[in-house]
């Protein structure tokens, strides 16, 4: 546990969904913050089809999913119907873990 004035965790990185709707988010944070995530666009949409400049939360986990655990600690948008058939989200504490529908979680 760190405390406050302790080193920040670098295993660690959080983003806010609402944020990632912004385009100022993509241009501003992005490149200093998430310079390793991969974003299929300019603008997350929930429930729209992944076309440039909008990505939905499928294309998004199709694309960091393979790199990193995904968590959500908000409920996923009502208009968020991209994942449906392709991914879960597993209860992890307050958060969701996302995992592929094809994939087992292994108990703890």
């Amino acid at each position: 546990m760190l405390l406050p004035g302790e080193e920040y965790r670098t295993d660690v990185m959080v983003m806010d969904v609402q944020f990632m709707q912004t385009d100022w988010f993509y241009k501003m944070l992005k490149p200093v913050t998430f310079p390793d995530v991969s974003f299929p666009g300019l603008y997350l949409k929930p429930g729209l089809d992944s076309t440039y400049p909008f990505y939905n939360l499928k294309t998004f986990l199709d694309e960091n999913l393979t790199k990193y655990p995904v968590y959500m600690c908000v409920a996923v948008p009502e208009a968020e119907n991209s994942i449906a058939g392709h991914y879960e989200g597993w209860p992890f504490g307050i958060c969701q873990k996302f995992i592929r529908v094809s994939d087992k979680l292994e108990p703890l």
